[in-house]
């Protein structure tokens, strides 16, 4: 118990992993590593059409209101809840084919760029606002700086240095 409270648990189909937990002003989005996004509204707890089968690992709402989807091996999806509409998330990088990369977290500074981290690629920064930041990873070559390049975690400061988390090569950041 916790100020007063108990904790409920609520069975989710399929008894899959729970990857990721994010609100937004349409409901509580509940998302697992296989069985799809559920949205928890009140009691009720409904599928996100569409996206039974993605191999999800995390998701992220934007301060616009757009859900987006990183999965393993199969890029960046986006939802719209207001139009219950599920589709891939177009970038445009010749550095990396999105389509089958493994998305582990996504960030928004307080310009509105979404930044990417991505298992064995590196980082991309989708950009509102022009900044000569763009992409650093594995195919930048000698002018890569993170290491391994597989990027685990992934936050902006108070003070807005980005900071990366890898797997097994430590933590960046970038002032």
């Amino acid at each position: 118990q916790t100020s007063g409270g108990r904790w409920v648990k609520k069975p989710i189909p399929g008894n899959s992993t729970v990857v990721d937990i994010v609100e937004t002003h349409h409901c509580v989005f509940l998302a697992t590593a296989h069985d799809g996004i559920y949205c928890i509204n009140g009691r009720s707890l409904s599928p996100v059409p569409g996206t039974r089968g993605l191999p999800i690992s995390t998701v992220f709402v934007t301060r616009a209101g757009e859900l987006l989807i990183g999965c393993d091996g199969r890029g960046v999806w986006q939802y719209d809840p207001q139009r219950g509409v599920l589709s891939p998330k177009v970038f445009y990088s010749y550095n990396i084919d999105f389509s089958k990369s493994k998305v582990s977290r996504f960030i928004e500074d307080r310009q509105g760029n979404i930044w990417i981290g991505l298992m064995q690629k590196g980082v991309f920064l989708d950009t509102r606002v022009q900044t000569p930041f763009g992409y650093i990873g594995y195919r930048l070559g000698t002018r890569n700086v993170i290491g391994s390049n597989c990027v685990t975690a992934c936050m902006i400061d108070s003070r807005g240095h980005f900071w990366i988390g890898t797997d097994k090569d430590g933590i960046y950041h970038l002032d």
